[in-house]
C-alpha cells in the first residue's frame, strides 16, 4: 500500500485483523526508535514480530519527510537478491542496481526501512544495513529476525509471549479480556465465530488454552480458527500435540505461518548441526534446566565450552530464553518449541542414551539433596529441588512406568519427603509416595516402610488422622518382618510426628522421649535434630513451658552447628509460641527470626502457624493488623490442606476479640485483604515491612478524577480506546489521554495492571469505587 502523508510516502501493508495489546512493547519500540538508528525485534516465530513493527512504523511515519518503506525478505532465499528487493521496495528503476546506488538514493533522506524476516539472510543483512547506516546519516531502519543482526550500534527488543491469566485470573470472564493473549484468543474466535464471547461456560477451557499456548499469538490464531467445528473445550483436549493440530493458518499467509510445524520448521531449518542437536537434545528437561544439567545430559554431544557457545546461539535464535533470578540463569523452552525438538530426538538413535543420562542426572541430584539435607547448603538445595519439580516427577513417572527401574522411582520419592513438608506440598508427596509404592514388586523393605512413614507424616499434616495411622499400622506389619532394627526406630518416631499433628501431645512426647534415647546411640543428627523441635513442641502444647525451651534451645545448637534452617526456623516458631503469653518481647524476637528464615525457606506450613502468632501477638494493640493476619494464616493453611500445630490455644477467644472490635465493614476489607496475600506479602506484611494495603489503593485512587474511573472500569473490561470513546462520547484522542494518565498516576506500564489494581481496590473498598465511578456520570 502507498500512503501519502503530506510530502511523505508510506509504502506499508493494510492491516487485516485487529492489533491486540502490545501497548508497553510499542512504546518501548518507539523510545528505542527515537534513539537508536537501528532497533531490531527479535523472538520466536509466530510471536508478533512484523505485526508490531508496521506498526510502529505506521504510527511514526509522521516524523519521517522521506517516508517509510518496508522490505519484505521472507521469501528471498538468495543473497543475491537482497540488493534487488531493496532497490524494488525503494520504487528505483535501475538495471542491476549496486549498494552504492542505494546508499547514493538514501544518503540525503530522513526515511525509515523495515527490513521484515531478517533471519535466513542475517550475515548478508547485516552487511547491507551497516553500510547504509554508515554512508546515510538520517536513516533508520527497524528490522524483524528470529536472531539480532549483531552490529555495532544495534539496540535489540526482545519480543515476549502475550500475557496469559495465572491461577489468581479474575473468576468473571468480563475480567479476562485485560489479559492480551485472552483478548486475541477473543477477538479471532469472534471473527471465525460471529457472536462468540468468554462466558462462564468456556472461560476455563479458553484460559487453559491460551497458557497452553504460552501466549502465542500464531497458535493462539490459529485454535481460535478451529472454533467453527469445535467447542473451546475439545479445543483444549487436542492440545496434547499442538503441532499436528494448529494447521488451519490464513490461505494468504507466508507458507511459514500456515500451521504451527511450519513455523517451527523455519526456525530449525536455519539452526547448524550443532544447534539442531543440542535444541533434540535439550528438549527433554520437563520444565527448563541449569547449565550443570545440561552438560551431564549433553556430554559427548558437546563439549563444556562448545555447549555454552551452542546454547548461546540458541539463545541469540530465540529457541531457548534464558530467564535469571536470585543471580542464577535458568534456560527454559517454550512448550511448542519442546515438544517439536522432543519428536526430533525420538527419531533419531539418541533418544534412549539422552533419557538415560537425564533420569541419572536427577535421581542423583534428589539422592544428594536428602544426604545433604543438614548442611548450609539446604536453602540453595531446597530451591533447587523447587526448580526441578516438573523434571523430577517426569523422571519418577519413567521409572515407576518400567519395573526394573520402579525401585528408583521409590528412592526418589522417599528422597524429596522433607521438601515436601518444607513446601507445603502435602497432596503432592502423598501422591507420589502412595504411587510409588503401589508400582513395586511384593516384600517388607526398609524403602517400604520409609515411603508409608513418610506419607503417614503428611497425612497427619493434613488432619487426615485416621488415613495417618493407617499407613502407620500399615508400617508396623512391615516392619515386624524387618530384622532392621533401625526400621522400628523409624515408625515410633513417624508416630510421634502423626501424633504432634493430630492433636495427642502427651502421647507424642512420650513416644518422641523415648525415640531420643534411641537416637543418641546411633550418632543420627538429623534425627535427633528433629526428635528434639518435635519434643519441644509437644512439651509446649502440654503446658510444660520450661523443659519445653530446654529442648528446642538444644536443637537450635546443634542447628547452628550444620548451618541448617528448617529445624532452626522450626524451634524460634515453637519458642514464639510458648513465650507470647508470659513474655510477649522474648516471642517477639523469636517470631521475627522465624519469619526471616521462613522467607528463605519459602515455606507456607511454618508461615501459617507464624502468621497466627503474629495475630495473636498484635490482637490487643491493631484489631485490623490481627484481623488480616488472621485471614491471611487460614488462608495458607486451606492452600496446602493442613490444620496448624503452632497456634496458640486461646486461639478462638482472640479472634473472637478482635471481631467485637472491628465493624463488619473493616472485618470483611480486612479478611479479603489477607485471604489475597502471597506468600512473600504475608511475610513481609507480618515484619511490618508492607505498606497498610488500603492505603495504598486510597492514596493511588484519590489521584484520578471521576471521568478517569470511568475509563479505568472500562480498560477493566477489556474496552480499546475506540471503545472507551464510544462509551463515554468522547474524542478516540480524549480516550487515549485519559488511559494515558491513569498509567503515569497509578505508576504502570500495561492496561492489564490497571486492570488488576481495579479489581484489587474494589476488594478493599467496594462502595467506595461504586460512588467514585456514579459522581462521574
Amino acid at each position: 500500500m502507498s500512503l501519502a502523508i503530506g510530502d511523505r510516502t508510506v509504502h506499508l501493508p493494510l492491516e487485516l485483523t485487529s492489533f491486540v495489546g502490545r501497548r508497553t512493547e510499542l512504546a518501548d519500540a518507539k523510545r528505542l526508535l527515537g534513539t537508536h538508528r537501528l532497533v531490531t525485534v527479535t523472538g520466536i516465530g509466530g510471536v508478533g514480530k512484523t505485526r508490531l513493527a508496521l506498526r510502529v512504523a505506521a504510527d511514526v511515519a509522521h516524523t519521517f519527510t522521506g517516508g517509510v518503506r518496508l522490505v519484505e525478505l521472507g521469501d528471498v532465499h538468495d543473497a543475491w537478491k537482497l540488493i534487488g528487493t531493496l532497490a524494488e521496495s525503494l520504487a528505483l528503476e535501475i538495471t542491476a542496481p549496486s549498494l552504492d546506488d542505494l546508499t547514493e538514493h538514501l544518503a540525503a533522506q530522513r526515511a525509515l526501512l523495515v527490513f521484515d524476516n531478517c533471519e535466513h539472510l542475517v550475515d548478508d543483512v547485516a552487511v547491507v544495513v551497516g553500510k547504509l547506516l554508515r554512508v546515510c546519516p538520517d536513516l533508520r531502519i527497524l528490522a524483524t529476525s528470529r536472531e539480532c543482526l549483531g552490529i555495532g550500534g544495534e539496540a535489540t527488543l526482545a519480543l515476549r509471549p502475550l500475557a496469559t491469566p495465572d491461577c489468581h485470573c479474575p473468576s468473571s470472564p468480563s475480567g479476562l479480556p485485560s489479559y492480551e493473549a485472552v483478548a486475541l484468543f477473543a477477538d479471532r474466535a469472534s471473527a471465525a465465530v460471529p457472536g462468540f464471547g468468554i462466558t462462564e461456560d468456556n472461560q476455563f477451557a479458553v484460559v487453559k488454552i491460551c497458557q497452553r499456548l504460552e501466549g502465542l499469538p500464531l497458535p493462539i490464531e490459529l485454535a481460535a480458527r478451529r472454533l467453527r467445528a469445535l467447542s473451546a473445550q475439545q479445543i483444549l483436549e487436542h492440545l496434547d500435540d499442538p503441532c499436528c493440530f494448529l494447521t488451519l493458518g490464513s490461505r494468504g499467509a507466508p507458507a511459514r505461518q500456515q500451521s504451527l510445524r511450519s513455523s517451527l520448521d523455519w526456525s530449525y531449518d536455519l539452526c547448524s548441526a550443532a544447534e539442531r542437536c543440542l535444541w533434540e537434545v535439550l528438549s527433554i528437561f520437563e520444565d527448563g534446566f541449569d547449565l550443570d544439567a545440561a552438560e551431564a545430559v549433553c556430554a559427548g554431544y558437546a563439549t563444556s565450552g562448545e555447549l555454552l557457545d551452542v546454547l548461546t546461539s540458541l539463545i541469540n535464535k530465540s529457541i531457548i530464553t534464558p530467564e535469571q533470578t536470585r543471580g542464577l540463569v535458568r534456560y527454559r523452552m517454550l512448550a511448542t518449541v519442546r515438544h517439536y525438538g522432543l519428536d526430533k530426538l525420538r527419531a533419531t538413535d539418541r533418544h534412549t542414551t539422552v533419557l538415560h543420562r537425564y533420569r541419572d542426572w536427577f535421581i542423583k541430584l534428589a539422592l544428594h539433596a536428602d544426604a545433604c539435607w543438614l548442611g548450609s547448603r539446604q536453602v540453595e538445595l531446597i530451591d533447587r529441588l523447587a526448580r526441578e519439580r516438573a523434571n523430577l516427577y517426569a523422571v519418577m513417572s519413567a521409572c515407576l512406568d518400567e519395573p526394573r527401574d520402579a525401585p528408583c522411582g521409590l528412592r526418589i520419592a522417599i528422597a524429596l519427603r522433607r521438601f515436601w513438608v518444607t513446601r507445603g506440598l502435602l497432596d503432592e508427596g502423598r501422591h507420589w509416595l502412595s504411587h510409588a509404592r503401589a508400582h513395586q514388586l511384593p516384600g517388607r523393605s526398609f524403602a517400604q516402610v520409609t515411603a508409608l512413614c513418610a506419607e503417614s507424616t503428611l497425612a497427619g499434616l493434613q488432619g487426615r488422622s485416621r488415613e495417618a495411622f493407617d499407613l502407620l499400622a500399615e508400617a508396623r506389619r512391615f516392619a515386624a518382618l524387618n530384622l532392621d532394627p533401625g526400621v522400628g526406630q523409624l515408625v515410633l518416631r513417624a508416630e510421634a510426628e502423626v501424633s504432634l499433628a493430630t492433636d495427642d501431645a502427651t502421647a507424642a512426647a512420650a513416644l518422641f522421649e523415648i525415640t531420643l534415647e534411641a537416637i543418641d546411640a546411633s550418632g543420627d543428627d538429623t534425627a535427633r535434630l528433629e526428635a528434639l523441635t518435635g519434643l519441644g513442641r509437644a512439651l509446649g502444647h502440654n503446658g510444660d513451658l520450661e523443659s519445653a525451651a530446654t529442648y528446642l534451645q538444644e536443637a537450635l545448637v546443634i542447628s547452628d552447628a550444620h548451618g541448617e534452617s528448617v529445624n532452626r526456623a522450626v524451634a524460634h516458631t515453637a519458642l514464639a509460641a510458648i513465650s507470647e503469653t508470659g513474655a510477649p518481647t522474648r516471642a517477639a524476637h523469636h517470631l521475627e527470626v522465624a519469619l526471616h528464615l521462613t522467607r528463605q525457606l519459602r515455606s507456607p506450613v511454618l508461615a501459617a502457624d507464624l502468621l497466627h502468632i503474629a495475630a495473636n501477638l498484635t490482637a490487643d494493640r491493631h484489631a485490623e493488623r490481627a484481623a488480616v493476619l488472621f485471614e491471611a494464616a487460614a488462608a495458607w493453611q486451606h492452600r496446602v490442606g493442613r490444620i496448624p500445630t503452632g497456634a496458640p490455644a486461646n486461639l478462638d477467644d482472640v479472634r473472637a476479640r478482635t471481631t467485637l472490635r472491628l465493624g463488619e465493614r473493616e472485618q470483611s476489607q480486612a479478611q479479603q485483604r489477607g485471604r489475597r496475600f502471597s506468600l512473600d506479602q504475608a511475610v513481609a506484611y507480618a515484619l511490618g515491612e508492607q505498606p497498610d494495603r488500603d492505603e495504598r489503593c486510597t492514596r493511588s485512587g484519590d489521584l484520578l478524577t471521576p471521568r478517569e474511573w470511568q475509563v479505568a472500569q472500562l480498560i477493566r473490561q477489556g474496552s480499546t480506546n475506540k471503545a472507551i470513546a464510544e462509551t463515554l462520547v468522547i474524542s478516540q484522542c480524549t480516550a487515549q489521554g485519559h488511559v494515558e494518565r491513569i498509567l503515569n498516576k497509578l505508576g504502570f506500564t500495561s492496561r492489564v495492571h490497571v486492570a488488576a489494581w481495579l479489581t484489587e481496590r474494589e476488594a478493599v473498598d467496594p462502595e467506595a469505587v461504586l460512588e467514585v465511578g456514579w459522581r462521574g456520570r
